[in-house]
């Protein structure tokens, strides 16, 4: 039982390093966002400023 909740626990915890993911603060972007870093997470809002761009 102990060797399967430790495998369990491993595949688990070593899963979710491998999930490539960027988490995005709210606030201003720009710049490019490439699809190797996705998914992306937005925590908050975002705003664009009118000067700069944001490549998606």
């Amino acid at each position: 039982m102990k060797k399967l909740l430790l495998i369990s626990f491993s595949i688990i915890l070593f899963g979710s390093l491998l999930n490539a993911e960027t988490t995005i603060p709210g606030g201003d972007v720009s710049g490019v966002w490439h699809a190797e870093d996705a998914p992306y997470f937005i925590e908050g809002n975002i705003t664009i400023p009118t000067t700069e761009q944001l490549t998606i």
